[in-house]
């Protein structure tokens, strides 16, 4: 097996374990290096040297290109795409779903 073969692999699992918990709110690098049966410190270099980014901008790419696939590929209706795309951005920023937040604080 080449390297260019393994690195490959590795970029498909990672996308694959990404978009497969892209609705799981602990999507983290430990996640994702505990699936890949990997250390940590080696996902963060991988991920540095395929796609120049650390894992949480990685995920949040991924997040946010799936809320823009819901927008402009779905029959959904906008209101509820921007919605999701919302729910997304204020979970990675506050490290709570919105849903949660409304039930702490009100």
């Amino acid at each position: 097996m080449t390297k260019s073969y393994l690195e490959k692999k590795l970029k498909s699992k990672i996308n694959q374990i990404i978009v497969s918990n892209l609705n799981n709110p602990r999507l983290k690098r430990d996640l994702i290096a505990k699936k890949l049966m990997v250390n940590r410190m080696f996902l963060h270099r991988k991920l540095k040297i395929f796609y120049d980014c650390n894992a949480r901008g990685f995920i949040l790419n991924k997040r946010i290109d799936f809320a823009k696939k819901q927008l402009t590929k779905t029959d959904l209706p906008i209101r509820l795409a921007i919605y999701c795309y919302h729910c997304i951005l204020y979970r990675e920023y506050f490290k709570i779903t919105m849903n949660i937040f409304i039930i702490l604080h009100f």
